[in-house]
């Protein structure tokens, strides 16, 4: 399912500490309808075009409290965390990458502590 596009390098401008660009998908149906619960979820990104240079992409999944951050691609195969694009490594071909989330991501329903290493009896 599209969730949406951003325009890379709307500046225009070209050099090693670029400003972090960002995208925020908050329309709550439209992640409902995208989000499988019980399953794996695909994150893709498509760069079309030579003209700017892209690095990595990652995603912060954000539930409540709970927040997770996978890298969807990364050029130098990092984790996607190098803020200065000419340590970073980059490239300004084409980029079509999927990578696959196998946790489901939900906030729990209920936490229950060990006592002693052993489960309790029963969860009420």
């Amino acid at each position: 399912m599209f969730l949406g596009s951003t325009a890379a390098n709307p500046t225009g401008q070209c050099r090693c500490d670029p400003p972090l660009q960002t995208f925020t998908v908050s329309n709550s149906a439209l992640i409902a309808a995208a989000w499988h619960t019980t399953g794996n979820n695909a994150f893709r990104t498509v760069k079309s075009g030579t003209g700017t240079a892209l690095a990595w992409v990652r995603a912060r999944l954000q539930s409540g409290a709970q927040s997770q951050t996978v890298c969807v691609f990364d050029f130098n195969g990092g984790d996607c965390t190098e803020m200065n694009l000419c340590t970073a490594n980059y490239t300004f071909g084409t980029v079509d990458q999927t990578t696959n989330v196998v946790e489901p991501f939900s906030t729990p329903v209920m936490v229950i502590p060990y006592t002693n290493g052993q489960l309790p009896p029963s969860v009420h």
